[in-house]
């Protein structure tokens, strides 16, 4: 697995509570999971590459949350912030024989992050039960790969099919899939295109994110913007977004050796 370097962890750390786009993300993924999976603290989660907590912390109100994390200083920030267990480690089996008790697993702009992305969901695979619900999001559009993108320790951008294959590689049926980050695609478009066209000139200098919070008015609009996507997701699948959302089911056993 690619780490995401750990000032990304520290910059997640101060804003994933009040940056508009991990409010607004996070309202999206609550909703799509929630109707495959209703709310119900009888019912465990877990995100593997949970970072410092921001999802867990509002998982933990409606699931019993549990995280991995392959930081140990993430894994130890996202315990004292969340109180959920958080497990060091990559793989499910980092959990013992708590994986038989899980019905959702989540991986949340996780897969870009690897080199090998269907030998991982293999194994996550093989860690599963036939009754749980995988929730996976990845940033789409390779053409919008930028600093952004490198400054996180991303590999690539996905699209709609390079996702569907990966999962149906590993195993996985998709029971559903849709972009989103849609309504604020447009200006989001212009930003990246112009941060992309002056990549050649900032060479050998650190690379630059997108994430930094604008003024409380114009944060709490682009975050209602955002997070009205969630009700067109329960009618439509959105056609282009800076994401991808995608839920699946196991459907087989992938072979032991297939790499």
């Amino acid at each position: 697995m690619s780490e995401m370097p750990e000032l990304r962890y520290e910059l997640h750390r101060e804003i994933e509570d009040r940056h508009w786009w991990f409010l607004a993300r996070r309202k999206i993924i609550l909703d799509r999971l929630s109707f495959y999976l209703p709310r119900n603290k009888g019912l465990t989660v877990v995100e593997v590459g949970c970072g410092t907590g921001g999802n867990l912390a509002q998982l933990r109100k409606y699931y019993r949350a549990i995280g991995t994390e392959i930081s140990p200083r993430a894994a130890n920030i996202a315990r004292r912030k969340t109180g959920c267990p958080v497990f060091l480690g990559d793989r499910l089996d980092v959990m013992g024989n708590m994986t038989q008790e899980v019905d959702g697993i989540l991986l949340l702009d996780l897969l870009e992050h690897l080199r090998d992305p269907v030998r991982f969901l293999k194994q996550i695979n093989r860690s599963l039960t036939d009754r749980v619900t995988l929730l996976v999001t990845v940033p789409a559009g390779q053409w919008f790969f930028s600093e952004h993108d490198l400054a996180f320790g991303h590999i690539k951008r996905y699209n709609r099919r390079l996702l569907e294959q990966e999962l149906r590689k590993a195993g996985f049926k998709i029971i559903y899939i849709s972009r989103f980050n849609t309504i604020l695609y447009l200006p989001a478009l212009i930003v990246r295109l112009t941060r992309k066209a002056i990549m050649p000139f900032r060479r050998g200098k650190q690379y630059k994110t997108d994430f930094w919070i604008p003024p409380q008015i114009l944060n709490n609009a682009l975050a209602a913007a955002m997070g009205l996507e969630r009700f067109l997701l329960r009618k439509i699948s959105l056609p282009f977004g800076l994401s991808i959302v995608a839920i699946a089911k196991k459907t087989a056993i992938p072979p032991s050796h297939p790499f």
